[in-house]
This record gives structure tokens, sequence and C-alpha cells, in this order.
């Protein structure tokens, strides 16, 4: 009988110990690129993206740090507040990270506008923004949309990333990792 009782105390000591370590089945988090399940992008053979997304209220905060194998060479930051209004953020750089390498600039003194929305909270998030993007032959407006999907029995995070410069969506595929 004590043999029987200490076993199922150990059983239920590694149970709840097991429990603790499991992530919340949200978009939340910190997340790390899978390229191989990913768009092939020359991008990722120089930076990968690193996703983090909090919340500590109304506002969303989604960063993207791009990777320079284990620094951060550079970090985009977005946030928003699900179905609420549209925020603007001042951009203060020419450098604009998702393009640092096609010689596409962001406009200094500018205005990026940013909007969002849960499509299924908290494992579906959609942000958009409109910015204005310095090219070979001009100024143009650029409009994205992003869409994050948390896929429950895999746990890995889909984002989807449409321009309205790109016929086809960029898919990036990340796995949590463990804090």
């Amino acid at each position: 009988m004590k043999t029987m009782l200490a076993v199922l105390a150990l059983l239920i000591t590694i149970a709840a110990a097991g429990c603790q370590r499991v992530q919340p089945q949200s978009v939340f988090g910190t997340w790390k690129l899978l390229p191989e399940k990913s768009t092939d992008l020359a991008t990722w053979r120089y930076r990968l993206p690193q996703l983090s997304i909090d919340s500590t209220g109304a506002p969303v905060r989604a960063i993207l740090h791009w990777m320079e194998r284990s620094r951060v060479a550079s970090a985009d930051t977005f946030l928003l507040d699900p179905g609420g209004d549209t925020l603007e953020v001042p951009v203060r750089s020419r450098l604009w990270s998702a393009n640092w390498y096609m010689g596409v600039l962001a406009v200094e003194n500018s205005v990026r506008k940013v909007s969002g929305s849960w499509s299924q909270k908290p494992v579906g998030l959609n942000l958009t923004s409109e910015q204005p993007v310095s090219i070979s032959q001009g100024e143009t407006l650029l409009r994205t949309r992003w869409e994050y999907r948390l896929d429950p029995s895999t746990g890995l995070l889909t984002v989807r990333e449409q321009r309205s410069s790109r016929p086809t969506p960029v898919v990036m595929v990340f796995e949590r990792l463990e804090q």
C-alpha cells in the first residue's frame, strides 16, 4: 500500500511539473522562424526573424527582431488595439527592416498607420499597416496585411504577409521559444 501511494504521489508530482511547462494556446510569446517550413527568401540566409507578441492590457505589441547569428540587427515594432482605432506611428528612420536588402526605404518623418483585429482570440490576429516607402521610381504607399494563426495541434504559429506590391504572400512558420 505504501509503495502504491508513493508511486501515485510521484506520478502526480511529474504531471504537475509537466503542466507548469505547457505554454498557453495563444499567439502571445516569443517565436523563432523555421526557414525550412517558410517561403524561401534570400533574407533568411543573412537574417532570421524572431517574433515576440505580448499584451498587458488593450494594446498588443508585436516586435519582429531581425537576428544576425545571436544578435539583433534591427527591430520593427507594431502597437495595436485589436478592434480599436487605427494608430499613427511616426517613422523616424529610413531603414525598413523587412526590406533592408532590396533598397526599399521608409520615408523618414512620415506616418505609418497600424490597425488590427482578432480573427479568433487568442489564436488568430490580423494586423494591417499603411506606410509610404521610397523606391527607385519614387515614393509609393505600401499596404501590408499580416495574418497570425496558431495551430493548436502542432503549436506552430503561421504568419501570412500580403503586400500591395507583391502578388503572392510570404508565409513564415514559427515555433515557440521556451522562456
